[in-house]
Order: C-alpha cells, then sequence, then structure tokens
C-alpha cells in the first residue's frame, strides 16, 4: 500500500465530488468520548456507489481500514489508527412511501442521525420510532446492534434492510433474516456494512408522538450526564 498513491486517488475522487476525507484527522474530535489519537485518513462516502469505489480500492491498495457510523459507542485508541476510517454519516436519505393496505414505509440511509428519523416520523405524524429519540447513534448502528431504550428495540419497527459486502457486492435481508437479539443482529456475523433501513410505522397523533418524545428526553436527561463526554448508557443489564 503506498499512503501517497492513496492520496492522490482520494485528491482526485474529492475533486469529481465522490467523497470528502481528512488527513491526520484526531479521532477524539469524532467519539462521544472525545478520546483518540490521529488516523492517517478519514474518508465520508457521499452515496452507495463511492462507497463501493472506496472498498473496491481499499482492498487492491491493501489499506487497512474501519467502517463506523456515529461513533457513539467507539474507545478510539490513543495512538489513533493507522489506515482509513470509514465514516457512513453522510448516507442521509430518508424516503416514504404506502402499500395497497395503509402501512406507511420509511427508508434510511445508514447516515440518518436517530434523532433525525424520529423528528422525520413526527413531522409526518408517523408512530412506532419514538423511543429512538435521544439515542446518540445513526440508522446503520442501531440496526447493527438493535439498539433500543426503554423496553423497545428498533427490529421491533424494521422490515428491511439493504447492505455492501467487503467485496463491495450488495444485498438485503428481510423479516427473520436478522436474527435481532438483544443488542444483537446477524450484522455482527457477517461483517456486511448497512447501507439503509426500513421501517414500517403507522400514522398516529403527532401530540401525542411528540409527548412521548418529550417525556424520554426528559426521562433521559434525568438519569444521564448530557453534558459531559458520554455514550450513554453501556452496562448490560
Amino acid at each position: 500500500m503506498s499512503y501517497l498513491g492513496f492520496l492522490s486517488w482520494l485528491n482526485e475522487q474529492a475533486l469529481q465530488k465522490r467523497l470528502v476525507y481528512s488527513k491526520a484527522k484526531p479521532l477524539s474530535s469524532l467519539s462521544n468520548f472525545r478520546i483518540g489519537g490521529p488516523a492517517d485518513f478519514v474518508v465520508w462516502p457521499l452515496d452507495e456507489d463511492s462507497l463501493s469505489t472506496l472498498l473496491v480500492t481499499l482492498k487492491e491498495m491493501n489499506m487497512r481500514y474501519e467502517i463506523f457510523g456515529n461513533c457513539s459507542n467507539v474507545l478510539f485508541a490513543d495512538e489513533g489508527f493507522r489506515g482509513c476510517i470509514v465514516l457512513m454519516d453522510r448516507l442521509k436519505s430518508i424516503e416514504q412511501y404506502e402499500d395497497e393496505n395503509g402501512n406507511v414505509f420509511v427508508t434510511a440511509g445508514a447516515g440518518v442521525s436517530l434523532n433525525a428519523l424520529a423528528s422525520y416520523a413526527l413531522q409526518n405524524s408517523l408512530g412506532g420510532i419514538e423511543f429512538v429519540y435521544g439515542i446518540p447513534g445513526s440508522v446503520g448502528g442501531a440496526v447493527y446492534m438493535n439498539a433500543g431504550a426503554y423496553e423497545h428495540s428498533v427490529s421491533e419497527a424494521i422490515v428491511k434492510t439493504t447492505f455492501m459486502d467487503r467485496n463491495a457486492q450488495k444485498g438485503v435481508l428481510e423479516g427473520e433474516e436478522h436474527t435481532f437479539g438483544y443488542r444483537r443482529s446477524a450484522y455482527m456475523k457477517n461483517s456486511a456494512i448497512v447501507t439503509s433501513a426500513t421501517f414500517m410505522l403507522k400514522k398516529s397523533d403527532p401530540v401525542q408522538i411528540k409527548a412521548t418524545m418529550d417525556d424520554l428526553m426528559s426521562r433521559r436527561r434525568d438519569k444521564q450526564p448530557l453534558e459531559y463526554p458520554s455514550a450513554g448508557s453501556v452496562f448490560k443489564r
């Protein structure tokens, strides 16, 4: 692997507006714990095509890399990371559609924050995902670990996810193929990268949705020191 060769490739891709990158970026600036030394490269793909091209190039150049979302549950080492950190938080598309039975489905990119997802649902009077409001993570990470709070998990609403494997091949998981459990999913074993998730939500009263979100955030503020570097609750009960 050539450092200069990879840097030259990144410059070319950035000029084509296919990705954004940074050199020697302190990982402490990315983590909710605010710890970690510099990474050689931090790269933000701007869409699935640029992610695919990046994965192929990383493999061809034998470049060490790791994939992250919001970095809210990550402890970066003080010595930093020799290689490339790939962040998915620019994949922020949100779309919705309704089937012939009146079911509403929202598809969110892996980089959509859970707060943004909950706010989108509120704005569109859609219930069923209120409990994610305040969780410091993104859709991709939430799928990976089946994130949740207050006796609920995202697996209750997820019907389908799309992914890309380490060879840049796309795929889909549906329903029970996710093998969701308490803070686990099939993605913990298959090493694939979540690119989007589709949630089945229901038309609901926005006033009640907002009241639930406000109540959960109030409870979170009462129990967790949100003003300090933190990742929220990190201990398994």
